[in-house]
């Protein structure tokens, strides 16, 4: 079981939410998926997009990546980028 299947897991008291942040070298790629990916993803999906896509699937709870819900600029959709834009 991973970090985020655990977070999820997680014992929560009434309206509370859980934001997972953080670098997890997920790209869930363009194209909305079902209500868990919006339309404004960057690339094709990953590994660990996959993943994530999947956990996110089975879990009881809403759980949606929200940056891919939102209009951005390119460069608002990414966090690094390998020296070459390559």
């Amino acid at each position: 079981m991973c970090k985020i299947e655990r977070l999820l897991d997680a014992e929560t008291k009434g309206k509370d939410y859980i934001v997972a942040t953080g670098d997890f070298n997920v790209v869930v790629g363009k194209g909305k998926e079902d209500i868990y990916v919006g339309h404004y993803g960057l690339g094709y999906r990953n590994d660990c997009g996959e993943m994530l896509v999947d956990i996110i699937a089975t879990n009881d709870r809403q759980v949606n990546v929200t940056n891919t819900w939102f209009t951005q600029g390119r460069k608002c959709r990414i966090s690094w980028m390998k020296p070459g834009d390559t």
